[in-house]
């Protein structure tokens, strides 16, 4: 489903679970590079928990909003982009 998304045009931003095989990690982050999709790497089980299902590797998150905010908390997390500095 996720690489349906990514395929189509439709996701903005690409979750993928550290856990998922490396055929899997191929497939999608070979679909995010080729459509200009960020990708990021979760931690192990934390795409099935979100969602509530067993087994989830990959998810895609649409165009929008919620995905341009969700790039950028992802890019804090991962200490590419920082919090502006409080001014004094």
């Amino acid at each position: 489903m996720a690489l349906q998304e990514i395929r189509s045009g439709r996701a903005g931003l690409a979750l993928l679970d550290e856990g998922a095989s490396e055929g899997t990690k191929k497939k999608i982050l070979d679909a995010c590079a080729y459509r200009g999709v960020p990708a990021h790497m979760l931690p192990e089980g934390e795409i099935s928990r979100a969602c509530g299902k067993d087994d989830r590797m990959a998810a895609a998150v649409k165009k929008g909003k919620l995905c341009s905010r969700m790039a950028q908390l992802l890019a804090e997390a991962d200490g590419k982009n920082g919090p502006a500095p409080e001014a004094e």
